[in-house]
């Protein structure tokens, strides 16, 4: 069976550049057919029992808690696979970044990686 997710959604709860709330989200990723979704708000974790109602109102949505972390070099999403491993934002750098996420064995993926930033591209 094929599973579809998409791993960088926000919501109008945390992050100012959304316009859906998490229910409406929610709900418009279930008819569209996806498996899951994960919450990665900008500079901001969801708050744990706000996340697990979330989970409890949507059994039939996988979804995965991360945080979308801004950087001087653009913006990158966390998933750490111990919740309790949530750490403070407000990462100077992505090589600080970097050593955080693996110190946790989390994952680190670039958000918008065709996005040219006032600093430039990573790559220059």
């Amino acid at each position: 069976m094929l599973r579809k997710y998409d791993f960088h959604v926000h919501t109008s709860r945390f992050s100012p550049c959304a316009r859906s709330s998490p229910e409406g989200m929610c709900t418009r990723a279930m008819e569209i057919g996806l498996t899951g979704i994960a919450l990665t708000e900008h500079d901001t974790w969801w708050p744990r029992q706000d996340f697990r109602e979330r989970r409890k109102k949507f059994p039939g949505l996988t979804i995965l808690d991360g945080v979308e972390i801004s950087c001087l070099e653009g913006h990158f999403l966390v998933f750490v696979p111990d919740s309790d491993a949530r750490f403070k934002i407000g990462i100077a750098s992505i090589l600080e970044l970097r050593g955080l996420v693996d110190s946790h064995k989390g994952i680190l993926i670039w958000a918008h990686p065709f996005y040219m930033s006032i600093v430039g591209c990573l790559f220059s």
